[in-house]
């Protein structure tokens, strides 16, 4: 009786298995693309996805965006005191 038993917990455990299995609702493959137009993604030998099967992500996919800035310059004037500075400075600093 013992080896029914345990067939019938081995059941139990691949039918929670499956549950398990089929409430997550994605799963990550990774395959190549065979077509981007129809999109089709060969992840194995048998296994093509196809658009409608597919969640992409910005990363792969074209999209526009706007873009604000501002620029700001400002007029620097040499004097023979800044320059000394600099070259004090660069004097310094270098390694030998």
């Amino acid at each position: 009786m013992l080896p029914d038993y345990t067939a019938l917990l081995r059941e139990i455990k691949r039918a929670a298995k499956e549950v398990y299995e089929a409430s997550k609702p994605t799963q990550v493959c990774y395959g190549e693309v065979t077509s981007d137009s129809p999109l089709k993604i060969q992840v194995d030998q048998k296994l093509v996805l196809e658009e409608e099967q597919l969640v992409l992500c910005r990363n792969v996919t074209n999209y526009e965006c706007d873009v604000e800035f501002s620029l700001k310059t400002e007029k620097l004037q040499h004097t023979a005191q800044l320059n000394l500075l600099l070259c004090n400075t660069r004097s310094k600093t270098r390694r030998k």
